[in-house]
């Protein structure tokens, strides 16, 4: 397999639109557009895709710090899923030294997939009473949103 960096929008376009992946990330009910994060090189954003039905979009959040958005097709399930995801985390790591990233709680396969690359489930904090997930990238606090489970992994 090989893990390749997209230049372009057609590709991570269609795994974002495809009927199993758009549903679990499309929030406005409109097709996912990622032209704006074009040309990757300039953008602060990382488009990484197998070349056929699954991408992780990073976004640097702060220095070596990465935001991961993770699209993945019903046809890269199982142990090809989680060989993919493998060779697309250790691609970041010249780049990363944490990715973090929020889950849907309707996305427990996503949680074991998260955890098995290495990542960990970010702890409730008590913020006013309130217990959230939350972490401080770069004096900014980000809070996962109810309904979601943030985590997050060490690269270096």
């Amino acid at each position: 397999m090989t893990i390749r960096r997209e230049t372009e929008p057609g590709l991570i376009n269609k795994i974002a639109n495809h009927p199993s992946v758009w549903p679990h990330i499309a929030r406005h009910g409109e097709p996912i557009d990622f032209s704006s994060a074009f040309p990757s090189t300039r953008s602060g954003v990382v488009v990484l895709t197998n070349g056929e039905d699954a991408a992780m979009v990073f976004e640097q959040t702060a220095h070596r710090f990465w935001q991961v958005c993770t699209m993945f097709e019903d046809t890269c399930r199982g142990e090809r899923a989680l060989e993919t995801g493998k060779e697309m985390r250790d691609y970041m790591r010249p780049y990363a030294d944490v990715v973090h990233g929020v889950v849907p709680d309707t996305l427990p396969h996503a949680k074991r997939f998260y955890e098995k690359l290495g990542g960990v489930r970010i702890p409730d904090i008590e913020v006013g009473g309130e217990k959230v997930q939350a972490i401080n990238v770069n004096g900014e606090w980000l809070v996962a949103q109810p309904g979601e489970e943030m985590y997050a992994m060490r690269l270096n």
